[in-house]
């Protein structure tokens, strides 16, 4: 992602974010639950590779990197933060393991199906095996679609927990890349 990219994912945003469409779109289709800001994206962008897919100068999708040194930039996920903390994968706790966090992906609705979403994920596997052996994210245990784009792509459940502030129960995935000879290498992969 480059600065010129950030309006273009954050409108991507905000035509997902939850709420932003009728409850029967957002459950067929999916949504997003955490708005970004310019300055964070390009703090995010500092930080690590973050993977944009465009269509012309048209950002069509995203999959944001959200590197350990940034969470307190996002107060919103102090819980799935804290359940990270706690959480053991493969008995070792997730915290001691070389991870970071998906920040958020999204695949605009004219686009998909075209194996996008796995694109996407493929290219955080070039630029980051050789940094991260494992990548979390969370999700909303509503979002249908997200839950099995992701188990699609290799995420397996690690844990789950309930937001008391918003009310919303989540599913934290982990994508294990150590021993998969298929995790790739440093390089930029095509989206």
């Amino acid at each position: 992602m480059v600065a010129r990219d950030i309006p273009g994912v954050l409108a991507l945003q905000q035509r997902y974010l939850r709420g932003a469409r009728p409850p029967g779109d957002e459950a067929r289709d999916g949504f997003l639950t955490l708005r970004h800001d310019a300055l964070v994206l390009a703090r995010m962008a500092r930080s690590a590779p973050q993977v944009v897919a465009r269509d012309g100068d048209h950002v069509v999708a995203y999959a944001l990197t959200l590197v350990p040194a940034l969470r307190g930039a996002f107060p919103d996920l102090a819980s799935m933060f804290a359940l990270l903390d706690a959480l053991s994968w493969r008995g070792s706790p997730l915290a001691a393991q070389p991870c970071y966090v998906m920040g958020q992906v999204c695949v605009d609705a004219g686009y998909r199906g075209a194996g996008l979403f796995d694109r996407l994920y493929a290219a955080h596997r070039a630029l980051l095996a050789d940094r991260f052996g494992v990548c979390v994210t969370e999700v909303a245990a509503r979002n249908a679609r997200s839950l099995a784009a992701h188990a699609r792509v290799g995420f397996e459940v690690a844990g789950a927990h309930d937001d008391a502030f918003t009310g919303e129960a989540w599913r934290v995935l982990v994508w294990d890349w150590r021993g998969d000879p298929a995790s790739g290498g440093p390089g930029e992969q095509p989206v």
